[in-house]
């Protein structure tokens, strides 16, 4: 099937993914960044046990570096991806926040796209989101932080700036 624009992809795509439960899209999201790692020369780790904070680790030279992967999700009404930067309390199942030292990265997939945001956990470890807009070159969302310099910023992870 041929879409007429990259609008109508991300649609299609997002219409694709809402009928997958959160555990199989973020399955999805960690093996898609795993394999991007691949590619790009890295040796890549995941955890041994679930419901770990890091859901990946890679090793750059002597050091290990922990990463958590976020799945953004496609806004058609704001043509934007939003992806939340917060993780669910078992009991209440309430978004809560991360902690320092938790992890050293967040990657967000977005799907639809081959680019991934490459965020120091630092930067973001505070928020509960971030408005995306890897489609959309040039054009910043409103409010909040400017995501845009992260993207695929693979670099961050071997240390260059």
């Amino acid at each position: 099937m041929r879409y007429g624009s990259i609008q109508d992809r991300l649609i299609a795509r997002k219409q694709e993914l809402d009928s997958l439960t959160s555990q199989t899209k973020g399955t999805i999201a960690e093996s898609a960044v795993a394999c991007r790692l691949c590619e790009l020369g890295f040796v890549v780790w995941t955890p041994f046990t679930q419901n770990t904070k890091a859901d990946l680790a890679i090793s750059i030279s002597s050091r290990i570096l922990t990463i958590q992967v976020k799945t953004a999700s496609y806004d058609p009404r704001d043509d934007r991806f939003r992806a939340v930067l917060a993780t669910r309390d078992s009991k209440t199942r309430k978004h809560i926040g991360y902690g320092k030292g938790d992890f050293d990265f967040f990657i967000v997939f977005c799907p639809g796209l081959d680019d991934n945001y490459v965020i120091p956990a630092d930067k973001a470890i505070h928020l509960k989101s971030a408005n995306l807009l890897p489609h959309r070159s040039g054009i910043r969302f409103q409010r909040g932080p400017k995501w845009e310099q992260y993207k695929n910023a693979f670099h961050l992870l071997r240390g260059e700036e």
